[in-house]
């Protein structure tokens, strides 16, 4: 009986794991669209290896642009995110096969972020940085 939950919970992680692969796009933090919190677009990129990130936003200076990969590791619906300078927890739920809620974002200060919304970005092009 216990091998047989193990596989069933085994299972149901590769499924999610294999639904998170690909390419994200940002659409809400906080319940607002990011224009409205100084974003113009943030991409995320999982692969089996890594996760990368790419960010584009308003400053009092212009225009930033960050992009930053690291490592991720899925349990259950929780997912762990370790970048060289950070790491972090955060729940996922889809709400379909293209809608993503993290709460915290993972990418983010979970104090500032509690709750983002990324969709799907089937005309991304997925492009690995080494």
């Amino acid at each position: 009986m216990i091998k047989f939950l193990k596989k069933i919970f085994s299972s149901r992680n590769e499924n999610i794991e294999q639904s998170i692969l690909g390419n994200w796009k940002a659409v809400e933090f906080n319940n607002q669209k990011i224009e409205k919190v100084g974003f113009i677009e943030v991409n995320l990129n999982f692969q089996k290896e890594f996760v990368q990130i790419d960010t584009k936003l308003h400053s009092f200076g212009g225009l930033v642009e960050t992009n930053s990969s690291g490592k991720w590791n899925l349990f259950g619906s929780i997912l762990k995110t370790n970048f060289e300078e950070s790491s972090s927890q955060s729940e996922l739920q889809f709400l379909d096969s293209n809608t993503v809620i993290f709460t915290p974002d993972p990418f983010f200060n979970s104090e500032a972020v509690l709750f983002s919304k990324y969709v799907r970005d089937k005309n991304k092009i997925t492009l690995k940085y080494y």
